[in-house]
């Protein structure tokens, strides 16, 4: 129950005060939010109302409130990666098969008309290229959900695979430079998947919005840590911006995993995504 203590009252003339946050010391020696309201009622002899509420329960409760919200929404986005996966692999197996079997077909009957003497109807001319069209829109459609070389080869493979994927079709040029440690990380597969994810979204967003003509990935190991820059030379960011759904994202992704990431714009042109990962929590 909120503590109230009333120092003491009068009717003579009141001027209301507060209510302000404070944190007070108990009698054990531990310290508590408080919350303080005070009305002054004489100001001549410094006599005043003051209503102080405890907030130590109202605060444990909202930490409660707000870990239960994070281990859901961490559960909700393991279900969505794990969806993702699953609908990548069913595409590969079941549209990579039909198309793989639509192809043997064509071809086969193409052989046996011109083994016949015959021409198939120029109709189907452009067969092999719609076929070879949408086995490449099966595969984006695929990388889009889960890389394959994401479970493969590792998160650093498939950083450089997306962006080597994404920044040329935009005319944007890239490195990478990646420490050699890093290779040789075992990084658990959530701890992976939200590297990629935050690499992604990143250069997405330069894609996007940054009209870009260079962009640079770093990837290094500081201590237990892990440093991932996303630096391009574009149009910079607003703060406006900065707080974006998408951006947002990304950092809820990192702390999380008790990481940080901070996106800045640069002194001159252009915006630099970092994100400090610890290997462990």
């Amino acid at each position: 129950m909120p503590r109230r203590t009333i120092r003491r009252w009068t009717p003579a003339g009141s001027e209301h005060s507060g209510p302000v946050e404070k944190v007070l010391m108990r009698k054990d020696g531990g310290r508590a939010p408080v919350l303080v309201t005070r009305t002054d009622l004489n100001a001549e002899s410094g006599l005043c109302l003051s209503l102080v509420v405890d907030l130590s329960a109202s605060r444990q409760a909202d930490a409660r409130a707000l870990r239960a919200a994070q281990d859901l929404t961490a559960q909700i986005e393991l279900a969505r990666e794990e969806d993702r996966a699953r609908i990548a692999r069913e595409i590969h197996d079941e549209l990579g098969a039909a198309l793989t079997g639509i192809s043997m077909h064509f071809k086969a009957a193409r052989a046996d008309a011109a083994a016949r003497g015959q021409a198939l109807p120029a109709a189907l001319d452009a067969m092999p290229e719609l076929i070879d069209g949408a086995g490449m829109a099966v595969d984006r459609i695929i990388g889009d959900l889960r890389p394959s070389v994401l479970d493969h080869l590792g998160v650093w493979a498939a950083i450089e695979w997306y962006a080597e994927r994404v920044l040329p079709g935009a005319g944007i040029g890239w490195r990478v430079e990646m420490e050699p440690a890093l290779t040789a990380l075992g990084l658990e597969s959530e701890r992976a998947t939200a590297i990629f994810r935050i690499a992604q979204e990143a250069l997405t967003n330069v894609v996007r919005h940054a009209q870009a003509q260079q962009v640079t990935l770093r990837a290094a190991l500081d201590g237990g840590t892990v440093v991932l820059e996303v630096r391009d030379d574009g149009k910079g960011i607003a703060a406006h911006d900065a707080a974006a759904d998408g951006l947002m994202g990304m950092r809820e992704r990192a702390r999380r995993l008790g990481g940080e990431l901070s996106v800045r714009p640069a002194p001159t042109r252009g915006t630099t995504v970092l994100l400090r990962l610890p290997l462990e929590a």
